[in-house]
């Protein structure tokens, strides 16, 4: 937000590479270099991309810009946040060989070395389709004005059945996690949870999707993602007419 630019990255898609790691550097826009998270200078952007690499040389030549790599398994991103310290917080998802358990997996920057957190199994791909994008887990947001605060969206038994909840998980200094459940019992998956950005002085934070997932796109096959929108946050003001669409009849005129 200030001087530089951050980007988190893995070398491809998991669907396509085992393992997959996963990379962290700064767009210094001041001098337009490329550095890992020391400031070390890796590239000039001038000069051409710089090329990553899984091979050993790489890590060696570039320890603190590798955030993880396993032998494994296939990582995938979800987001990277600058911590109070203007430290880096990373979400990311660690998936078996068979893409059948995802982990959700918590990395920080301490100052001296990335520091990674298992939260909790995310179960494997949360959508209704079989066999389609089982890379896709319910999803992971950081808490961007508490970054070591994530929301994850997990498997959990309840009164009507298997569904995906929202937890959150607070990583404390120590490095032990505390869970709170913010949905329960739902009658459907609760999925893809978001933080909306700068919003922390506003009541209305968290939100994600409730309902359905087929497919990303819409289709004669499978009628893509009939989901709501809900929101940890108790709505004040005038009842909504879900019938006419409407919050109320002044919206009309």
């Amino acid at each position: 937000g200030k001087d530089k630019i951050l980007l988190a990255y893995t070398t491809g898609h998991p669907d396509n590479e085992l393992p997959n790691h996963l990379y962290f550097n700064y767009i210094n826009i001041n001098t337009l270099t490329l550095e890992d998270v020391k400031g070390r200078t890796l590239s000039k952007i001038a000069e051409g991309p710089h090329q990553v690499s899984k091979r050993p040389e790489y890590a060696e030549k570039y320890p603190d810009a590798v955030v993880d790599a396993p032998n494994d398994s296939r990582n995938w991103l979800w987001q990277v946040v600058a911590d109070k310290d203007s430290r880096p917080s990373i979400a990311m998802v660690r998936i078996n060989d068979a893409k059948e358990s995802h982990d959700y997996v918590y990395a920080r920057w301490d100052g001296n070395q990335w520091q990674t957190t298992f939260l909790a199994n995310g179960g494997g791909h949360f959508h209704q389709t079989s066999g389609l994008e089982k890379c896709y887990s319910g999803g992971m947001a950081i808490d961007d004005a508490q970054a070591n605060v994530i929301y994850c969206s997990v498997p959990v038994e309840g009164t009507y059945g298997r569904h995906y909840e929202i937890m959150k998980y607070t990583v404390q200094h120590d490095g032990t996690v505390v869970s709170e459940a913010v949905t329960r019992n739902s009658k459907q998956n609760n999925a893809r949870p978001y933080m909306i950005p700068s919003s922390v002085k506003t009541p209305l934070r968290l939100i994600w999707m409730q309902g359905y997932y087929y497919d990303w796109i819409v289709s004669r096959e499978r009628p893509g993602y009939p989901t709501a929108i809900c929101a940890d946050y108790t709505w004040k003001g005038p009842k909504v007419n879900s019938n006419k669409k409407l919050l109320n009849d002044k919206q009309k005129r």
